[in-house]
């Protein structure tokens, strides 16, 4: 079974901290028109770097080990700020499953391997469902 006490809570944590909607320091000049400006949009990067020395800037680029870095962000909101790791966890216990799940994992534990059967069988009796 997974732990849930080794999973942080970190959708809660990152946005008191970080930027939701950083521009690229590139592009943060009031003389760039606002439709040229860069914004930080995860799925359009594949490489992140970030410097000990330059907190809270994180270089991006396109494409794994791509030569030319696409933007410069500033992500942290406050510069003075440690920032540490969410020391809070994101689940309270185990996740509840859908029932439907639960009817669908009954149904195909008749192919499951003896040796893992056990796992999967306490799943049905004892996993919390909604």
């Amino acid at each position: 079974m997974v732990d849930t006490n080794g999973i942080l809570d970190f959708k809660n944590w990152w946005g008191k901290i970080y930027e939701r909607d950083a521009i690229s320091l590139e592009s943060q000049s009031s003389s760039i028109p606002r439709s040229v400006k860069q914004h930080f949009l995860m799925s359009n990067f594949m490489e992140f770097e970030n410097f000990p020395k330059m907190k809270g800037v994180v270089v991006t680029r396109p494409f794994i080990g791509n030569v030319v870095e696409n933007n410069t962000l500033d992500l942290r909101k406050n510069k003075t700020q440690t920032v540490t790791l969410p020391t809070q966890n994101a689940y309270d216990g185990p996740v509840p499953l859908k029932i439907n799940k639960i009817e669908d994992l009954k149904r195909t534990i008749q192919y499951i391997s003896a040796e893992h059967k056990t796992y999967y069988e306490n799943i049905i009796k004892n996993w919390p469902k909604y």
